[in-house]
């Protein structure tokens, strides 16, 4: 029988050592998140060896830019058990869970796959990213909101008017994109169960200091003027 000491990997053991940022399996689950991991590290080792993309790298394209284009292909061959996440707290609008999947730390290429966890109708805060982000829709439907800075509140907080709206259903895919730095956006589950979603940041490993957090700054939704006064009847 594997025990849990057997199956905690040191990237297991290390995101559990960080519970502001992710949050925390209960024991009975470990051992298949460990081997998620396990399966994801294989693969994407496995990927990154392949004779054709090493001839891209040699070529000038950029790791995490192949990691990010295999992306759906290399989580449906780790073939995820996707029960052990769940919310953080179901009873919180913003109580998602948020997991580590994957850390990739070598010099010049570092990137990390994150999972989130999204109970009926929980949804992230308005955040814009200091890093290009590549996302897949594994699980359930989500609805992805795009917004625009308007100014700043009285006590410095950043505000945002909503200015798109796109559908992010089940297998959907986007990739990285420089047009996406410091556009505010959040995500919002449609779905009337659990939606997951699986997140490749550029230039973070998920572990190291100052570099778990893929949120740069939140916003908040510019208030709506005030209606003008009705005139009384005369």
């Amino acid at each position: 029988m594997t025990t849990v000491a057997a199956a905690e990997s040191t990237i297991t053991a290390r995101e559990a050592a960080l519970p502001g940022v992710y949050t925390a399996i209960p024991a009975d689950n470990l051992p298949e998140h460990a081997g998620n991991q396990k399966r994801l590290e294989a693969g994407v080792q496995k990927f990154l060896q392949q004779a054709s993309v090493q001839a891209e790298i040699a070529a000038g394209k950029d790791v995490r830019d192949c990691v990010a284009d295999a992306l759906p292909g290399l989580l449906e061959q780790a073939q995820l058990s996707t029960d052990v996440y769940q919310p953080k707290d179901a009873t919180q609008l913003a109580g998602y869970g948020r997991y580590l999947l994957h850390s990739h730390a070598k010099e010049g290429e570092s990137f990390c796959l994150q999972l989130f966890a999204f109970d009926a109708r929980q949804k992230t805060p308005i955040h814009d990213h200091p890093n290009e982000c590549a996302s897949f829709i594994l699980k359930g439907n989500l609805s992805e909101r795009i917004y625009r800075p308007t100014g700043k509140t009285k006590d410095n907080t950043p505000l945002a008017d909503k200015t798109d709206k796109n559908a992010r259903p089940q297998g959907s895919w986007a990739g990285f994109g420089p047009d996406e730095l410091g556009v505010p956006h959040s995500l919002k589950n449609k779905s009337g169960a659990i939606a997951l979603s699986v997140h490749l940041y550029r230039d973070m490993d998920g572990l190291s200091e100052g570099q778990q957090i893929a949120a740069k700054t939140k916003f908040e939704r510019t208030p709506k003027p005030p209606k003008p006064a009705v005139a009384p009847a005369e």
